[in-house]
């Protein structure tokens, strides 16, 4: 059986595409299959997978009507043959001799193995960010309580045993489907993780990239949902993450929302509306704070916005240590025009 499965999911990214293939061909381990999934692009893309299959046979290579992200993935999935599963975007690189360090520690007794990334701009410097020295023996028990909060995260930077992702799919989200897809993952699969302090992926930062664009109507909902699914996949799985009683105050719901609740623009009010809407749903969840419970119950109730933005931004920044005093001041005074 092959060892690993790199799963590279592909939309319009000719410009970066090249790096990214190269990333996994000039890897030092040679036990891998790379799933290149063409996700409908209209540039070049799609020809330069089928030049890198033509290249090397283990670029299995997929063309399909975009679908978006997920379900790129979710068809790289479907055909893995790898017993480990590496997820690598199309704009995004595997740095040098990464499979090799992760092929050491997928050992038997682990299921999900967690290792440092970097982060960078073309022309610049990158930012390494990698895990204490004491992590490359760490394996740590999630059959309970989860209690490490950078989990909440991103599927590149995390190695995969495919029995335990079979049959899984990513939901279509415009936003959030890997935290669904990850945290589903450690909620209701994963017994053992290894977290190790090497550094595996690089995360290129770009303008226009999902990450970094401005969100549309549609994405802002995406990410309501998801948030929504995530805490109510942990009240059904009986599992606790250490920050399952506050970190609403970090969701959509209350930081996203302050800045769209007055918007004039009709689609942005929309949102708002489903915002109250999906509060409701929200007040149900066990894992919500007093504090949280509160503020999901009088934002369903009241259509005051300067409460909105006290509720859900000047005081949970306060509580975060943060001091929104003058930010409450000037939007008061706003609000006096």
């Amino acid at each position: 059986m092959l060892l690993f499965s790199i799963i590279i999911p592909v939309y319009n990214v000719a410009p970066y595409l090249r790096e990214c293939l190269d990333s996994v061909l000039t890897q030092t381990f040679s036990d891998w299959e790379a799933i290149c999934v063409d996700d409908g692009s209209t540039d070049d893309s799609g020809a330069i997978l089928d030049e890198y299959a033509v290249k090397d046979i283990r670029f299995r290579v997929t063309h399909q009507p975009n679908a978006g992200e997920g379900a790129a993935r979710n068809t790289g999935i479907a055909v893995a043959k790898g017993e480990w599963v590496f997820f690598l975007d199309g704009d995004d690189v595997m740095l040098d001799g990464a499979l090799e360090q992760l092929a050491r520690v997928a050992t038997s007794d682990v299921d999900l193995v967690r290792f440092g990334f970097c982060t960078f701009e073309d022309g610049s410097r990158p930012n390494y960010i990698r895990y204490d020295e004491k992590c490359q023996t760490s394996l740590v028990d999630v059959s309970y309580d989860i209690e490490m909060p950078e989990f909440y995260s991103y599927v590149w930077q995390h190695l995969f045993r495919r029995s335990i992702i079979d049959g899984m799919q990513f939901k279509r989200y415009k936003r959030g489907c890997d935290r669904v897809f990850l945290d589903d993952i450690l909620l209701n699969k994963v017994n053992s993780v290894k977290v190790i302090d090497r550094v595996c992926y690089g995360y290129r930062k770009r303008p226009g990239s999902a990450m970094n664009s401005v969100p549309s109507s549609q994405v802002l909902r995406d990410e309501m949902d998801h948030r929504l699914d995530i805490m109510e996949m942990t009240d059904a799985s009986g599992k606790r993450f250490d920050y399952a009683g506050n970190w609403w105050l970090e969701i959509y719901f209350t930081r996203r929302m302050y800045g769209i609740i007055r918007s004039r623009d009709t689609d942005r009010r929309e949102v708002a509306t489903d915002w109250r809407k999906r509060l409701v749903r929200l007040r149900r969840c066990k894992g919500l704070s007093r504090y949280g419970r509160f503020v999901a119950w009088s934002c369903s109730i009241v259509r005051l916005s300067p409460w909105d933005y006290l509720a859900c931004y000047a005081i949970p920044r306060y509580r975060e240590g943060g001091s929104p005093i003058r930010w409450v001041k000037r939007k008061l005074e706003s609000f006096a025009k």
